[in-house]
This record gives C-alpha cells, sequence and structure tokens, in this order.
C-alpha cells in the first residue's frame, strides 16, 4: 500500500469555516463555569453621549462591535468604531444590504438603538428552548444533542456568527470604507 503525500493543504469550505468558527465560540462559552461569566464575554462596553452601551464583541479582531435587532421584520444591524463613536446602521438580509444611516451624533444613536443595548444582559438568562433549538439546527447538531445550560446572549451570538457569518465581513469592510473615505472610495 502507497500512501503519498497531500499536495494540497486540507481547509474547509466557506460555509464549514462558519460552521467552525461558530462551533469554536459555543465551546468557549461552555467552558465558562457560570451563565454570570457567559454573560460577561456576550458584551462590550461602548460609552455615547456619557451613557454605557453594550455591543456584540467583533468575529474577528479587526472588526467592528455590532448590535442585531428586527424592526418590521427587517433585520437592522448596526456597527461601531469605539474609537470614533462612528455609528452605522445597515438594513437587509442574506445577500441583499442597504446602508441607511452613519453618524456620531450621539442622540441619534441612543434613539435608535434597541433598548436591550442600554443594559447588561441579566447574569442568570438562560437560553429557551426554542434559541437551543435553533442553534442545533444552525449548528447542524441532531436534534436531541444534549447542550449544557447556557445563556440566553451567548446562544444568541453562537447564532449570529453563522446567520450574518457571510454578510458580516462584507458589510465591516464597507463600514471601514464609509467612515474612512480615503483608504477607499465608497458611494454614499
Amino acid at each position: 500500500m502507497k500512501i503519498l503525500p497531500a499536495t494540497e493543504i486540507f481547509q474547509l469550505t466557506k460555509s464549514r469555516r462558519k460552521q467552525f468558527d461558530a462551533l469554536e465560540a459555543l465551546q468557549r462559552f461552555i467552558k465558562k463555569d457560570t451563565l454570570a461569566a457567559q454573560a460577561q464575554e456576550v458584551r462590550q462596553t461602548v460609552t455615547i453621549g456619557g451613557v454605557p452601551t453594550y455591543w456584540s464583541p467583533p468575529f474577528v479582531a479587526e472588526a467592528s462591535p455590532y448590535i442585531t435587532t428586527m424592526s418590521e421584520g427587517i433585520k437592522r444591524l448596526f456597527l461601531v468604531d469605539p474609537k470614533t463613536l462612528n455609528v452605522a446602521l445597515y438594513e437587509g438580509s442574506g445577500d441583499l444590504w442597504q446602508r441607511r444611516l452613519l453618524t456620531q451624533q450621539a442622540e441619534m444613536i441612543l434613539a435608535a438603538l434597541p433598548r436591550r443595548a442600554l443594559s447588561l444582559p441579566a447574569v442568570d438568562e438562560v437560553a429557551s428552548a426554542r434559541q437551543l433549538s435553533t442553534l442545533r439546527k444552525v449548528l447542524d447538531l441532531p436534534v436531541d444533542h444534549e447542550l449544557p445550560i447556557l445563556h440566553a446572549s451567548a446562544v444568541s451570538l453562537v447564532i449570529d456568527r453563522v446567520v450574518l457569518g457571510k454578510a458580516l465581513t462584507p458589510i465591516a469592510a464597507d463600514f471601514e470604507a464609509w467612515i474612512n473615505p480615503s483608504s477607499k472610495t465608497v458611494a454614499a
């Protein structure tokens, strides 16, 4: 029997890479010993107009913290640059997203953010059965796969990594170009 060395390094497809990233995030949360520890990791504080706001940490180190919400059936994605306090709002889903707003005006930002962005998640907020079912579905886990007790915000963050995984990288790049027009020309 002959065993040949590989000519190419094995790499996951983009969709499987997205699943890997989400599973990796899930494992980090599972390793946390309490719901409070999980809750602490799912929010990043950004002070806007003297008011602390709480954002989901970026998927990758270079990206911006974000908040997702639904409004009248439309998915909204807020991105913030913590250094400049530029906040952008995008609306859409899948492959179609639209720029809606870019501002540093604290009043506008605070009025537009969902209420949950203005307070930390409760430390004992356990993920619902519906959230866990959705998590199993997006991660291709068996329906009866046993999951430990997870914080609701941790589960939401992992689901976001799968649902937004394809869209967030190009949107984050567009946001960066939008706030730094000299680095790349972007139509407003």
